[in-house]
């Protein structure tokens, strides 16, 4: 079985899809939050470091585009 990391955090998943990592999936916590899975890797957890700290360089558009996506996933779901 593979690790997963689990955030309910937009920006972080955001920031992560738009970095190359690989959404698995989208699931609802308590009809409110969404919760957004993505496959573990050795240098997931150093890459959300970074962005907590400020220290992360991105894209602007990768960044928005991915902001975007995801916003429509979430959309999708509430329908």
């Amino acid at each position: 079985m593979k690790n997963y990391y689990q955030t309910n955090s937009l920006a972080i998943a955001s920031y992560l899809i738009s970095t190359g990592y690989r959404l698995v999936e989208v699931k609802a916590d308590n009809n409110t939050h969404k919760i957004f899975v993505f496959e573990k890797t050795p240098d997931l957890l150093q890459n959300i470091d970074l962005f907590n700290s400020l220290e992360a360089r991105i894209e602007p558009m990768a960044y928005f585009n991915s902001l975007r996506y995801l916003k429509s996933v979430i959309h999708s779901q509430n329908q």
